[in-house]
């Protein structure tokens, strides 16, 4: 318990240190005009909930737990709690599609401001208010097979990238002024549901993974 306590502790100082503000290269994708263009959320407006198995590794460390994501339809918002493998909570947050966010718990050993703001700012990627209301930017790819890039300009820079225009985002890249740049790579099921979700940040030897569990 300890140990996995102080990993979490020592990634916010590297995340806290390892600020940059480099601009991002669409490499191969051209800027297009794109009518009614909008972002395909990562989890579809069918899904329920979801339990994942959570890893994070930093450096040679490692940590492993649970986690579970609920869609809560009376409030239209997500619901992400993070715990040990023998039930002991250490996060417990709630994202609103409208961009708002609610702290449930936090451990008071976690409670550092860098973490959470790390943590929630990652996780808040996947849950996508459609792009209604903001400055979107469309670019294709010179090779179809790859798809499309679509720019959200939004307390940074997020970039959406999808190998099918009816499926959700296979990848997202977050970059903003001081704050490190995140890489999320997502995986889905037959059911469309995210199996593999992955986060990783810019130059820092730190990953949070996320597989899905099934019965």
């Amino acid at each position: 318990m300890k140990t996995s306590l102080r990993i979490l502790l020592i990634c916010s100082s590297f995340i806290a240190l390892n600020s940059s503000c480099s601009p991002v290269i669409q490499r191969g994708f051209t800027k297009h005009s794109c009518r009614e263009l909008t972002i395909i959320p990562v989890f579809p407006d069918e899904f329920e909930k979801a339990l994942y198995k959570v890893e994070i590794a930093l450096n040679k460390k490692n940590l492993t737990g649970l986690a579970m994501i609920k869609k809560m339809k009376e409030t239209n918002s997500f619901r992400m709690v993070f715990m040990s493998e023998t039930g002991l909570k250490y996060f417990d947050f709630e994202f609103i599609n409208n961009d708002s966010f609610q702290q449930h718990y936090v451990m008071e050993a976690l409670n550092r401001k860098g973490l959470i703001r790390t943590l929630t700012t990652d996780l808040g990627l996947l849950i996508s208010s459609k792009g209604k209301g903001k400055v979107l930017k469309c670019y294709h790819s010179e090779n179809p097979s790859e798809g499309l890039i679509i720019k959200e300009k939004h307390r940074g820079r997020n970039h959406y990238y999808f190998k099918d225009r009816n499926g959700g985002p296979n990848k997202i890249y977050r970059k903003a002024c001081f704050s490190p740049a995140t890489t999320v790579e997502i995986k889905y099921d037959s059911k469309r549901i995210p199996s593999n979700i992955i986060f990783t940040h810019g130059i820092i030897n730190f990953k949070l993974e996320l597989k899905l569990l099934t019965e």
